[in-house]
């Protein structure tokens, strides 16, 4: 799944709010359609 899903599936409102995702080891952004890997480490970023 993708860091949009990932945001969906925690709560809706983060998903509809989703603005970023940024890696929690590198610090680097990613889109909202990169696919998660298993052990990946995300911020997600959202309005709210």
């Amino acid at each position: 799944s993708t860091a949009r899903d990932l945001a969906y599936k925690v709560h809706t409102d983060l998903g509809e709010g989703f603005i970023r995702a940024i890696d929690a080891r590198t610090h680097r952004v990613i889109g909202s359609d990169y696919e998660l890997k298993d052990g990946d480490i995300i911020r997600i970023v959202a309005k709210t």
